[in-house]
């Protein structure tokens, strides 16, 4: 995929509880889904504090051929949050979702035969090609959508010569490569930049960036070959969780917005703990427990951090009884 954004965000609070307020707009931009590449109509990320995880509102387009040459428009629609997106298929024709994910995952392999059941055409798939699952596209969508860090810290300003604050967001695209981006804070110029790192070995780093300054009318690329001759730095804290069913591993740390990278103290802990059980009490595990431990390394942080889950029974409205009269704005926000 790739996408050109537009940001204009504020950023207040503390350190350790940031506030973000704004959007994260599409000027232009496209999605490869199985091989099917969509044109980007629009698409914001929306940040409304306190909520650290944004809502996310896409519109795409693609047309796409069946098997015996028609001619299909597909639109895909995204909605809700980064961590939970809700995705519709649309079409020209009228054909259902799962009608639609068919079509795209069996790479046009539709016998595109019109039948009038129920008053409109069908497709029917030419193959005994298993379905491909909703989950599967939610999945693809959250990995493309979710951050993996968000933080606040001191990084090396080129326009001061020294670290500066600087708002730092990271995605993991695959195992070894990673992209940065880096908006400084108290930056009289907008320096801004961009990096996409790829981790050859332990040791050596091939690194490509942009920078951006509001005062130069060009942005300035650079290529850096990273060699670590020596390093005291320990790596980042392994997680392990046990118990957990409702979420996966993978989940739980995309909501405590921790990286293989991260690196945690003791004191930290018990704020995660916290923070998973937010998240279990949101989606009703009322009778959640969770327990933490922190098994220090040689430099005084965790090197393992174990979480202990007892998620108990879920609990879920099943019936909604309403006496008397209700207004109709009030029956419409229910």
């Amino acid at each position: 995929f790739g996408i050109e954004l537009a940001a204009n965000l504020a950023i207040s609070g503390s350190l350790d509880k940031p506030l973000i307020n704004g959007k994260i707009e599409t000027l232009r931009g496209w999605l490869s889904i199985f091989r099917n590449n969509f044109e980007v109509i629009s698409g914001q990320l929306t940040f409304t504090p306190p909520l650290l995880t944004p809502s996310v509102s896409l519109l795409a387009e693609s047309t796409v051929r069946t098997i015996n040459g028609e001619r299909i428009v597909v639109f895909l629609e995204v909605s809700g949050t980064t961590d939970n997106p809700s995705i519709l298929l649309t079409s020209d024709r009228g054909y259902s979702h799962d009608e639609l994910l068919n079509l795209l995952s069996s790479g046009g392999l539709y016998t595109g035969e019109n039948t009038e059941e129920g008053g409109r055409s069908k497709l029917f798939l030419s193959t005994s090609k298993p379905l491909f699952e909703s989950r599967s596209l939610k999945s693809f969508f959250r990995q493309i959508i979710s951050l993996d860090t968000f933080s606040i810290g001191p990084v090396f300003s080129i326009e001061k010569g020294t670290a500066s604050p600087a708002v730092t967001v990271k995605k993991q695209i695959f195992k070894d490569l990673t992209l940065y981006g880096h908006s400084f804070l108290q930056s009289s110029a907008g320096e801004a930049r961009a990096a996409l790192r790829y981790r050859a070995s332990p040791r050596l780093a091939l690194e490509a960036s942009a920078l951006s300054l509001t005062t130069e009318q060009n942005v300035a690329f650079q290529q850096d070959i990273i060699y670590r001759v020596l390093s005291q730095e320990s790596r980042g804290a392994k997680v392990s969780f046990e118990g957990n069913s409702a979420f996966t591993r993978k989940e739980l740390l995309s909501y405590l917005r921790l990286s293989q990278e991260a690196v945690l103290l003791p004191r930290y802990v018990a704020s995660l703990v916290n923070t998973l059980k937010e998240l279990y009490l949101d989606k009703g595990y009322f009778d959640v427990k969770v327990d933490g431990v922190c098994i220090k390394d040689k430099f005084n942080r965790c090197g393992l951090v174990k979480f202990k889950i007892k998620e108990g029974s879920r609990y879920l409205v099943y019936k909604t009884v309403i006496k008397g009269e209700v207004p109709k704005k009030v029956l419409e926000k229910i």
